[in-house]
C-alpha cells in the first residue's frame, strides 16, 4: 500500500454493528485493531546479585559471584468480533503464563 494512502480518513468501525470495516480483503484496519483488540501483560520480576571476595595472600584472591533473574509473565489478548483472527467469530481470548529463572 502506498504511503500516500490515508487510512485515518477511511471509516473503520461500522456505526450500526460496531464491527470492523475492512479496507482491504483479508486485512483489518490498523486503527480498528489498536482500538478494539486489547492486550495486557503483568510481569513480576525479582533480580539479585551477590559478590564476595577473599584476599588469601598478596597475589591470590578468591572471588564468588552469584546473580539471579526470576520472573512471571501473565498475558491476556482479546480479539474483537469481526477481526480477521479466528475468521471473524470473535471475541476470543488467550492467556499465557511464562515463568523462568536465570542464574
Amino acid at each position: 500500500m502506498p504511503r500516500s494512502y490515508d487510512l485515518f480518513r477511511i471509516p473503520y468501525i461500522d456505526p450500526v454493528t460496531h464491527e470492523s470495516i475492512h479496507y482491504r480483503a483479508g486485512q483489518d484496519n490498523p486503527y480498528y485493531i489498536a482500538q478494539e483488540n486489547k492486550y495486557t501483560s503483568d510481569v513480576n520480576r525479582m533480580l539479585g546479585y551477590v559478590d564476595a571476595g577473599l584476599e588469601i595472600t598478596d597475589w591470590l584472591t578468591a572471588t564468588y559471584k552469584f546473580g539471579f533473574n526470576n520472573y512471571t509473565d501473565h498475558r491476556m489478548q482479546f480479539y474483537a468480533k469481526s477481526t480477521q483472527y479466528n475468521d471473524g467469530w470473535g471475541p476470543l481470548s488467550r492467556t499465557t503464563s511464562v515463568s523462568g529463572t536465570g542464574v
